[in-house]
């Protein structure tokens, strides 16, 4: 008898562990995008980006799902993806391509499609509201039949 409440107050703790842990690397637009500014532009130096990958933070991916890794890219080079769209494709289109899931002929597909809804995408929004930027890129992938089928958008 006492090795079994032993066993279940095991287990009760282990999961009130995973689920503060889950909690405490929560990705936050608004801390990590405060943090990626005040980094770039009040010291003048950017962040690593092995910082997002071997730490812990806002703005780490470390215990980040797919989803909120996307959220980070987008957060982290909303003006890189903009130069890479307007010119038809790039490695951050390419990186981008990627988190979001899409086999080859999406991949090659999503510079094409973000290209010609450029405006759609980026038009009224600047490198500031990533998060509106992050969303009309997944609804560009959603409206458009082949990305549709061959990316995963995550929501």
């Amino acid at each position: 008898m006492n090795l079994c409440v032993t066993f279940f107050q095991l287990i009760r703790t282990s999961l009130l562990m995973i689920i503060l842990i889950d909690h405490s690397f929560a990705f936050s637009w608004k801390r990590c995008h405060k943090e990626w500014i005040q980094s770039t532009f009040g010291t003048g130096v950017a962040i690593s980006t092995t910082s997002f990958v071997s730490s812990t933070g806002a703005c780490s991916a470390i215990g980040m799902n797919t989803q909120d890794q996307k959220k980070l890219f987008v957060a982290q080079n909303s003006d890189k993806l903009m130069e890479d769209s307007a010119r038809g494709g790039g490695e951050y289109l390419s990186a981008y391509a990627s988190l979001s899931g899409c086999l080859q002929d999406g991949r090659d597909k999503l510079p094409v499609v973000f290209q010609r809804n450029f405006v759609q995408i980026f038009g009224d929004k600047n490198p500031d509201e990533p998060e509106a930027i992050n969303r009309a890129m997944e609804n560009a992938i959603k409206s458009d039949p082949i990305l549709a089928s061959r990316c995963w958008s995550g929501s």
